[in-house]
Formats: structure tokens, C-alpha cells, sequence
């Protein structure tokens, strides 16, 4: 899911937020934090990490302009554990350029 972020100066799309989000079977949804949290204990947030740059790419060729930044919320253990050698990869020979792309 992408949060579009506009400027307010002239109405441009300057970016988009990455969004990961899980609905259950009757409609509602997980909190962030508790996917986050279930994400990281199996291992998978590298997997979703690299996926989310991977549905951006698809994307950018279509965006109206080239200015637009992704921001994308990284997990602590995709930074600093196994999984940051997903993420460097990903950005490093990634379909996203990594100067378009912004981590919190």
C-alpha cells in the first residue's frame, strides 16, 4: 500500500510511504505494531522490507515525475541483524534507486 505525501507549496507528489498492512478475515486490522512485531519473530521483515521496494519499482515508471521518494519504516532487526544484508541488497542493486528511497 503506498501513502502518497504532496507538497503543500504546489500540490506535486513529492512521495509515497511504503505501507504494510494486514486485514484479518472479518475485515479489521492488524495494529502496525503487532505485524511488525510477528513479522520480525518468524524472520520475515526482510522479505516484506524487499518486497515493499520491490512493488515501488513497479511503480516509478509511472509516476509523474522523477523527484518522488519512497519512505519506508525498517525494522531494527533489518538493520542491525541477518536481515540487513537483504535490505543493503536490495538497495545496493535494487530496482529503486537507493537516493529514492528514505528509511525510519
Amino acid at each position: 500500500m503506498f501513502q502518497p505525501i504532496v507538497r503543500s507549496s504546489d500540490l506535486r507528489l513529492s512521495g509515497a510511504e511504503l505501507l504494510a498492512r494486514w486485514t484479518r478475515d472479518d475485515g479489521t486490522q492488524v495494529p502496525l505494531d503487532a505485524l511488525i512485531d510477528a513479522m520480525v519473530s518468524v524472520g520475515a521483515s526482510g522479505v516484506w522490507t524487499e518486497r515493499m521496494l520491490l512493488a515501488a519499482a513497479r511503480v516509478t515508471p509511472f509516476l509523474p515525475n522523477r523527484d518522488v521518494r519512497f519512505w519506508l519504516n525498517v525494522a531494527m532487526p533489518d538493520l542491525i541483524g541477518p536481515g540487513a544484508r537483504t535490505l543493503i541488497e536490495t538497495l545496493a542493486g535494487g530496482p529503486v534507486p537507493a537516493a529514492r528511497v528514505s528509511m525510519r
